[in-house]
């Protein structure tokens, strides 16, 4: 429970029951270079899983089922200037959401995270900082 709670990141909005509405928000531990979990749920698996890689300060993949939406909160790792990419296309840079990526509906700033409002699939996001 903790480490898909905690680690991965996987809890429930309960105001809307049944995993209708799925939050994702990983906490990333220095030592570690990669955490994952999955949870079967009436509606169907969730997936989180985060790694360190390359010249990305951090990967999270999120699998959302079908018939749920998800709140994925994408870590900014203490970033100046964040850019996040979803597959490869940005969904966020300067401080602002950039629309035009099936699935992410929005995106805003909140704390260290940017929080991506998601529908049901899979995503890959990643984030690194803005190259001058």
């Amino acid at each position: 429970s903790w480490f898909y709670k905690a680690l991965a990141g996987i809890n429930a909005d309960f105001s809307q029951p049944g995993f209708e509405k799925v939050i994702i928000k990983p906490h990333i531990v220095e030592d570690l270079t990669y955490a994952g979990a999955s949870l079967k749920t009436i509606r169907g698996l969730i997936v989180s899983r985060w790694w360190r890689r390359g010249g990305e300060a951090l990967a999270l993949e999120v699998v959302i089922p079908v018939n749920s939406k998800g709140e994925v909160h994408m870590p900014t790792m203490g970033l100046k200037n964040p850019v996040i990419e979803e597959s490869g296309r940005v969904v966020w840079r300067n401080g602002c959401f950039i629309e035009g990526v099936p699935g992410v509906e929005s995106g805003r700033m909140e704390d260290s995270y940017v929080v991506f409002n998601v529908g049901s699939g899979s995503y890959t996001f990643s984030v690194r900082e803005e190259s001058t």
